[in-house]
């Protein structure tokens, strides 16, 4: 694992390549090979939330209409995501290909902001083996590259609604690379670029008032030497944000009581006690996702139980886990540590204390799935140190990424190809869950304007008939 220290060090440069034609060079790789991977749904049509999405830009004429119908004081409105989807249909008018294709840019962005994030926490925390397998290169290109290729990623990508998933993990992703800045440098600078970064990641999708917390529990685990020390470096970089936070928080009280905030909040949520024992067995679903993406849906139309007592095996291993980092951290063990609560931080505000309709969404993962993955990679490499030749090693190491990167990428592209119908999409929807009742209403209502293709048949005669 990642070399655990209460005081971390900065170790020796590795010949780490920052310089501008490799950042192009990889920005158009990427750029390929997402565009490659969801070329298959490019020109898929409105699916689920795209529609409540995109009908206010339909009619969008001058720059002037997009630019009065944003609220900036309404975070919850995601208006910074509203004025994108404004922008490219001043331009480009109603073009679901431009609008996945722009998701697709942002999902390059946020990978390699990962790996300049990653590379960054490798390069500065001490490490007590030397070679090519602790080459912080390595690690932070193998788990970049696999959150960008990991299918569970296509719940964010494909997804035109989910904009602000994407653009909200990109801002993330920027703020905590800004705050590894801050901490090293002190600059005046990046204070400020942190405090933007935070704001645009609110007006994106308002899970950021998270980033503040797990940028706390990073500069512990990898940076400083103790909480004093945290408090002490940050409490400049803390102060907008957190009064952001509240802000915002404040801001969207009056659309939570109402049910009318733009994040899945609504008066059919379940009850806080059913939400939180059916959520002690989603987080345990998105750890299965992301090691073995299967069961992706667009909505899994998960109910919640009708008593407590039915999840109790799951919420006592919840409960396990909980012991488990609490011991972790009592251990000194910050960056371990930090890699099994921080996906806790991000998904507290869907999954903890406020309730919502939507129990299980895939897309919820996107920014959480970097800390899995960086976990799965860095047991693989402690488990390659036995190995004599650390050239060997490391050879090893990027064959198995390399091999697992070529799968999951498979598994992308034959997601992505679900969306390029409506037909395909709703058809996996209830594949996945018999009992969607959402997918079969949209089956049907598609089926109503066209004539669905031999393989949906069956869903559409099991559809018309529980209507």
């Amino acid at each position: 694992m990642i070399q655990e220290s209460t005081t971390p060090q900065i170790v020796g440069n590795s010949g780490l390549v920052t310089d501008r034609r490799t950042l192009v060079v990889a920005f158009v790789a990427l750029l390929g090979l997402g565009v490659t991977l969801y070329w298959p749904s490019l020109n898929g049509p409105r699916l689920f939330d795209d529609g409540t999405m995109l009908n206010e830009v339909d009619q969008v004429v001058t720059m002037r209409q997009v630019l009065s119908s944003l609220n900036w004081l309404r975070p919850e409105t995601r208006p910074l995501v509203r004025l994108t989807f404004g922008i490219e249909a001043y331009l480009f008018g109603d073009s679901m290909t431009v609008h996945r294709l722009r998701n697709v840019l942002d999902h390059v962005l946020a990978a390699m902001a990962l790996f300049g994030l990653v590379r960054e926490v490798c390069q500065r925390t001490a490490s007590t083996s030397s070679g090519p397998l602790s080459d912080p290169n390595h690690t932070a290109l193998a788990v970049s590259i696999l959150w960008f290729v990991h299918p569970l990623q296509s719940a964010t990508v494909a997804n035109v609604a989910q904009r602000g998933e994407s653009l909200m993990g990109l801002f993330f992703l920027l703020y905590l690379r800004c705050l590894t800045e801050l901490i090293t440098t002190g600059r005046t600078r990046w204070l400020i670029a942190a405090t933007v970064v935070f704001c645009a990641g609110l007006w994106s999708k308002t899970v950021m008032i998270t980033a503040p917390v797990v940028g706390l529990l990073m500069d512990r685990a990898f940076y400083s030497g103790s909480w004093r020390d945290v408090f002490r470096g940050q409490w400049r970089l803390l102060l907008l944000p957190a009064f952001g936070s509240v802000f915002a928080v404040f801001l969207l009280l009056p659309g939570i009581l109402k049910g009318e905030a733009n994040v899945g909040f609504g008066w059919d949520a379940p009850p806080i006690d059913l939400h939180l024992a059916s959520q002690a067995k989603v987080l345990w679903l998105y750890a299965f996702q992301s090691l073995w993406p299967q069961w992706l849906s667009g909505d899994h139309a998960m109910r919640p139980p009708q008593y407590v007592s039915d999840q109790l095996g799951w919420i006592l291993l919840t409960i396990l886990l909980l012991l488990v980092i609490g011991a972790l951290y009592w251990s000194k063990r910050y960056a371990m540590g930090f890699l099994l609560l921080a996906p806790l931080c991000v998904l507290a505000v869907t999954s903890s204390f406020i309730p919502t309709a939507d129990l299980w969404v895939d897309h919820r993962m996107y920014v959480p799935l970097a800390c899995t993955i960086l976990i799965g990679v860095t047991s693989l490499r402690q488990l390659l140190v036995r190995i004599q030749d650390p050239r060997k090693a490391a050879r090893v190491l990027m064959t198995l990424v390399g091999i697992a990167g070529i799968a999951l990428a498979a598994r992308t592209w034959f997601r992505a190809t679900e969306y390029a119908t409506g037909f395909t999409f709703y058809r996996s929807a209830i594949m996945e869950n018999p009992d969607n009742d959402r997918a079969m209403q949209a089956l049907i209502g598609l089926s109503r304007g066209q004539s669905p293709p031999q393989s949906a048949m069956p869903f559409l005669q099991e559809a018309l008939r529980v209507a």
